[in-house]
């Protein structure tokens, strides 16, 4: 089971996206637009709730079957971690990639998406998963069996080279145990796992 989080506006699907991890995969956001005949606007009520059923039904298939699979989350719901607890009492590995940037380049880059013409949340919508899935990062580090964790939080200039603007490791452990963490971990990461206990100066 392959897990690739963080919030709106993180990077995920642009630098992480689950359609080439190789497995089965289903990005929800993907679907509703599918739904909605290609467009990210005005999606209807109807077509947001088939969206989250075959969501639902993907995941519980592809565990019910112990079929590898791929999906893209916020982290910032419990129920990631009820289907990541079924999945492994299926016999499942658990991994996650992680990423994030701070709350304004999130609100910025999703702004930044609605004006060419993609998919939007309010800005306060964005700050409460934010801080949901900032919450729920230390419990992944606990519970999952591998977990990496990328900064995306620079913002890129005319003078960068392609390697220094992609996301950088910034954390790594496997069964709880951190393996790798950088030596100048971003802010956003150390207000997260304090509540771990560990320290990431």
């Amino acid at each position: 089971m392959d897990l690739v989080a963080g919030p709106q506006g993180s990077g995920k699907s642009t630098f992480f996206p689950v359609a080439d991890s190789g497995h089965d995969s289903f990005n929800i956001d993907d679907r509703r637009r599918e739904l909605n005949r290609g467009s990210s606007r005005k999606i209807p009520v109807e077509a947001r709730r088939r969206a989250i059923k075959d969501y639902v039904e993907f995941i519980e298939g592809h565990i019910r079957r112990r079929r590898s699979f791929a999906i893209e989350v916020t982290l910032g719901k419990e129920i990631t971690f009820q289907q990541a607890e079924r999945a492994r009492q299926a016999g499942f590995r658990v991994h996650l990639t992680y990423v994030a940037a701070e709350i304004d380049d999130c609100i910025g880059r999703v702004a930044n998406r609605v004006e060419a013409g993609g998919h939007g949340v309010s800005a306060s919508v964005l700050r409460e998963t934010y801080a949901a899935s900032m919450r729920n990062l230390s419990k992944a580090v606990r519970e999952f069996d591998v977990v990496q964790i990328y900064d995306n939080s620079r913002e890129a200039r005319l003078e960068d080279a392609p390697e220094d603007v992609t996301p950088q490791l910034v954390l790594e452990a496997q069964r709880g145990a951190i393996t790798y963490a950088h030596p100048r971990p971003p802010r956003w990461l150390r207000a997260a796992l304090r509540a771990t206990g560990h320290d990431l100066g």
